[in-house]
């Protein structure tokens, strides 16, 4: 990632796949709680999109679109 540091992608990454592991099981508000907390190490595109499917899964319009931007 662009000036991204390795630890902080590394973090963002553990989260990630933490939040997708939830998502896996419908566990949508953990997914969300990881997906948001990864973005503030990595705003990666992949993160804000696993965020979209689990705020889906919350019924979260507001919040979703805000993601697809």
């Amino acid at each position: 990632g662009q000036g991204v540091s390795p630890d902080e992608q590394r973090t963002a990454l553990a989260l990630f796949r933490d939040g997708n592991a939830a998502l896996k099981e419908g566990l949508f508000p953990e997914a969300a709680t990881r997906y948001r907390e990864a973005l503030k190490h990595w705003d990666h595109p992949a993160i804000h999109y696993n965020l979209v499917l689990a705020l889906r899964g919350l019924d979260q319009p507001l919040e979703l679109r805000q993601h697809l931007m």
